[in-house]
């Protein structure tokens, strides 16, 4: 993962195919983003491997704000 130099809060990986996967962290919340499923379940699974994480599901809502 390549740290943001914009946001310190910020990762970003360049995958296969052009793709980006994007990565947020705010306090114990991580945001995942991208359009390469395979990516995103691939860097999961390398989160789990390495820090006590929990896999919450679909994004509905960060920092109070709803996201549909």
């Amino acid at each position: 993962m390549i740290h943001c130099e914009a946001d310190h809060s910020v990762f970003f990986r360049s995958s296969s195919l052009n793709k980006v996967i994007y990565l947020a962290v705010y306090l114990d919340d991580i945001v995942i983003t991208c359009d390469d499923q395979e990516g995103i379940k691939d860097l999961k699974q390398h989160l789990l491997n390495h820090f006590h994480t929990k896999d919450l599901g679909r994004l509905r809502s960060f920092l109070g704000i709803e996201v549909a």
